[in-house]
């Protein structure tokens, strides 16, 4: 009893509430499928089909990776 309650208290608040629940469930599993959906929804927003507008994206990429770059 001495070795096993604090065992059980540990394993069930401990691991599984906040580790499991929080960490794992919802930073890890819910947190990628909720950055996977800003970031479709984000590449569906920059679909416009204008020319202009891609040249303009692939411009601004250019900039950013040349700043990268330089730094």
């Amino acid at each position: 009893m001495v070795i096993v309650r604090p065992v059980m208290w540990l394993s069930r608040e401990v691991l599984r509430k906040i580790v499991d629940q929080r960490i794992v469930d919802g930073l890890l599993v819910n947190g990628t499928a909720k950055a996977a959906r800003a970031a479709g929804w984000l590449g569906s927003r920059l679909q416009t089909g204008e020319v202009g507008a891609y040249v303009v994206l692939f411009v601004l990429g250019v900039w950013a990776v040349i700043v990268a770059a330089v730094r």
